[in-house]
């Protein structure tokens, strides 16, 4: 069911930065640069943007991987970012597994 446009939750720039632990200017240029591609929003826009992209853009704010370079890069090729995106998060995967078996190993070492 499609979200009715007139009772949607938006986002101010200032909340994105506030949840993504950042900058009012560091949002404004990763959405400037094409964040959002095709979303909709248009610069100067008020009214800011929806919850749901601005949770998104928090996320990424939060663990230091958006910058306008990445945001243009989002905009022209999606593909290499999601191509990047899928990779990183294997490399986090692997690195939590390793923890675990480490602190594994540690509890069975103490026990």
């Amino acid at each position: 069911m499609a979200k009715d446009k007139a009772t949607e939750r938006r986002l101010t720039f200032q909340e994105i930065a506030v949840r993504g632990n950042s900058s009012h200017t560091r949002v404004r240029k990763i959405v400037a640069a094409g964040i959002l591609g095709d979303s909709g929003y248009q610069p100067g826009n008020q009214d800011g943007v929806p919850e749901d992209e601005g949770d998104l853009i928090a996320t990424v704010l939060r663990a230091s991987v958006a910058s306008p370079t990445t945001a243009q890069i989002l905009k022209a090729n999606p593909g290499m970012v999601l191509e990047a995106a899928l990779a990183l998060a294997e490399l986090a995967r692997r690195q939590l597994e390793q923890s675990t078996i480490r602190a594994g190993g540690q509890l069975n070492a103490a026990a």
